[in-house]
């Protein structure tokens, strides 16, 4: 019988869709299916075709999960078609329990017994389960691997990987680096001393990106498989997703075997215990022999067309992946908390003594501060939710208990994973820095400071203005991929000269280029003015004064303002030559004849006034002076227009016309174009909204919107 207070899952509604999670937990007892009212009214009010018996087998080898979900989804499958009576008989089934292997079904439309197939409802049922499952064990691999990282002090540069915005970079294994970045935020274990580095761990990004990739390639065919009838072709079409999927199960175990074994041999320090956990993972955990078995095993069912076999393989490679997830927890936690935790009783009564000076108590405190290790803020607050969920003894006779606890904890059917999943994506998703730590040198200098000294500012506006040169991207980047390639140079001259040059993250640097760019923008505008008011006879010193007054303070910047970005046309200095008075250092030359007013050239208030009006050249004639603005204007007004014939002057106009209408109609078709890319643009979130199990209100008045608008615009267009 169904308990009370379970989640409902009504099938056949009108506009309700059927989803992985909804499968699953059906599967698994956790919710419980109904028919909509509206689908069984349907039937009552067609007409009555004629009825048959449909009998169906499911496999022996099917757990009851698996055959759970294929009668859901032939139920839902039915519904679909003109037969729900008997889908109402399926879920009596499913209420009263699975006990029996075969089935009969009455009152099914005889139309549709040529279509029914319950291998294709199998297929979809079970490919629910697992696109259910991978889309969660991707997390939690994650989120288990970094604690392995942690443990085995490694080399984090395989995780430096950054998006390159040109479609050039695999986005999958960035965001795994990404999300690693925010488990090792503020470690003192990774990258330092003696680093690790081997393939199981520099595979992480490349093997753990592909899982996602195949993980959502497959959610995509689930979800259409789900709300469709019996689609011919279907188990073919699906296989190739399904066998992608156990290739990348395959591969994320090994790895993660390999992690584990490499925990055994180096990171536990403590003989007894590590002897102890050893023995308890070998005789709980899969090895590599079992994964290759069941991948040949599968293959050979895929080759022989037997697909519900070759799908229950992958169910159990599933089981077996997941379990080898757990194993690689356990060997981690205990490698990183198993000396704290599993203390023995004894040593906790020595600590409870009372020491017998204030030296010992000194000495006491100095070694527990040297034995405390730093984490990573992601990977710490992971372990804190383990421990606090775990309730944990203080005896290594009850690490046989701890190792079922933490099964049971990473087995998404157990009531505690939906919250530790829930806790790895906040992790995962909070705003903590994305860089990967580096200790300095000196462990007693600080990682960063807060001031910026010149050769910072200058190597800042160095690396910004190489990325916006760019002759292939140009200004056409996007500002994640922009700054991280701002970063990307900026590191590289870090490395160069650690001394000078201090570590930053993109959130200093934005910062930084901001205040620098507010400055020069200020001063530039500054010496504009500054330019504008100048006066016959204002010496230099005066123009100094002038600019630092209306600058309101002093220009700190000018260094790498001068070397730097003054050279670049954003921040050059253009002060207007052709104003009223000339420039302080306006002298005149011997070409134009110079100026006749008198220039300031000392502070003691001496003035000249240069005899230049009519200056000799090389070979002794005389050089007059040019044409005056004045004078410029007056010969241009004398000068007549030239007249045209009525015939010219209305061929023009008809040129002109013409003219006029090419414009107009090209920009009738920009305006079209712009709105096709606001429909591309709504047509994707559309999509997106669509692909989503669950929505929030907002989402869903959102999802209606856009459907009442592409129905609009279907209609407009037809």
């Amino acid at each position: 019988m169904a308990a009370t207070g379970r989640r409902v899952v009504a099938l056949g509604g009108k506009g309700s869709s059927l989803t992985s999670s909804s499968v699953f937990d059906a599967s698994n007892g956790v919710a419980r299916i109904t028919i909509d009212s509206s689908a069984l009214s349907r039937r009552s009010t067609s007409s009555n075709p004629a009825t048959t018996k449909f009998p169906f087998s499911v496999p022996n080898y099917f757990t009851a999960e698996e055959t759970r979900a294929s009668l859901v989804l032939l139920a839902n499958k039915l519904l679909l078609s003109s037969s729900p009576s008997a889908a109402s008989q399926l879920l009596e089934i499913l209420e009263q329990g699975v006990h029996s292997s075969d089935y009969t079904l009455n009152d099914v439309a005889l139309d549709d017994l040529a279509l029914l197939d319950f291998s294709v409802a199998a297929i979809d049922g079970v490919s629910a389960i697992l696109d259910h499952r991978s889309t969660a064990l991707s997390s939690i691999a994650d989120a288990v691997a970094a604690i392995s990282c942690e443990a085995l002090r490694v080399d984090v540069t395989p995780f430096n990987l950054m998006d390159s915005g040109d479609g050039s970079s695999a986005k999958d294994a960035v965001a795994v680096a990404s999300d690693f970045k925010v488990f090792f935020n503020g470690s003192k274990l990774v990258n330092a001393g003696q680093k690790l580095s081997d393939s199981s761990v520099t595979e992480i990004p490349s093997l753990h990106g592909n899982f996602r990739e195949v993980s959502r390639w497959l959610h995509s065919k689930v979800r259409v498989q789900l709300n469709s009838g019996f689609r011919a072709g279907s188990a073919k079409d699906m296989s190739t997703a399904l066998s992608s999927l156990a290739l990348s199960l395959s591969n994320l175990g090994d790895i993660g075997i390999r992690r584990a074994k490499l925990l055994l041999a180096n990171s536990i320090s403590d003989v007894e215990l590590c002897t102890l956990l050893s023995e308890t993972l070998a005789a709980k955990c899969p090895n590599a022999d079992a994964l290759e078995e069941l991948l040949a095993s599968l293959q050979a069912a895929l080759i022989k067309k037997d697909y519900l076999l070759f799908l229950h393989n992958i169910y159990e490679l599933m089981d077996i992946v997941g379990k080898i997830v757990s194993c690689e927890g356990i060997a981690a936690f205990v490698s990183l908390e198993g000396s704290e935790i599993f203390a023995e009783k004894n040593n906790v009564s020595v600590d409870d003594n009372k020491p017998s000076s204030g030296d010992n108590v000194h000495s006491n405190k100095k070694s527990e501060k040297k034995k405390k290790v730093v984490l990573g803020k992601g990977t710490s607050a992971l372990i804190q939710f383990i421990k606090d969920r775990m309730l944990l003894g203080a005896t290594k006779a009850d690490l046989e208990k701890f190792t079922q606890d933490f099964v049971s904890l990473l087995d998404p059917r157990g009531f505690g994973f939906d919250d530790l999943l829930m806790k790895v994506k906040e992790i995962v998703e909070s705003n903590e820095s994305r860089r990967l730590p580096k200790l300095p040198k000196n462990t007693n200098e600080r990682l960063t400071k807060s001031t910026w000294n010149v050769k910072e500012d200058v190597t800042l506006m160095s690396s910004w203005i190489s990325v916006s040169e760019d002759k292939k991207q140009g200004k056409f980047q996007r500002t994640g991929s922009f700054w991280g390639k701002v970063l990307k140079k900026y590191e590289e001259a870090q490395i160069e000269d650690p001394e000078e040059i201090n570590e930053r993250n993109i959130e200093s640097l934005k910062g930084r280029f901001t205040r620098l760019n507010k400055n020069a923008q200020k001063w530039i505008a500054a010496n504009i003015e500054a330019h504008r008011r100048v006066k016959s006879g204002t010496s230099q010193l005066d123009m100094e004064k002038e600019v630092y007054q209306l600058y309101e303070g002093k220009f700190t910047d000018l260094y790498v303002f001068n070397e730097v970005m003054s050279k670049v046309p954003k921040w050059e200095l253009k002060l207007d030559q052709d104003s009223r008075s000339r420039a302080y250092d306006d002298v005149g030359n011997k070409e134009s004849g110079g100026s006749t007013k008198r220039t300031k050239t000392s502070a003691d208030g001496e003035y000249f006034s240069p005899t230049n009006v009519e200056t000799l050249d090389s070979g002794g004639s005389a050089v007059s002076r040019p044409t005056g603005r004045e004078q410029a204007k007056k010969k241009k007004e004398k000068i007549k227009a030239p007249e045209f014939s009525p015939e010219v002057v209305a061929e023009l106009r008809a040129l002109r016309h013409t003219r006029d209408s090419e414009v107009q109609v090209f920009n009738r078709l920009g305006r079209q174009d712009v709105e096709i890319e606001k429909m591309k643009m709504k047509h994707s979130l559309l999509m997106a909204l669509l692909a989503k199990d669950h929505l929030s209100q907002n989402e869903e008045d959102l999802k209606h919107h856009l459907f009442n608008l592409f129905k609009y615009f279907i209609n407009w267009y037809s």
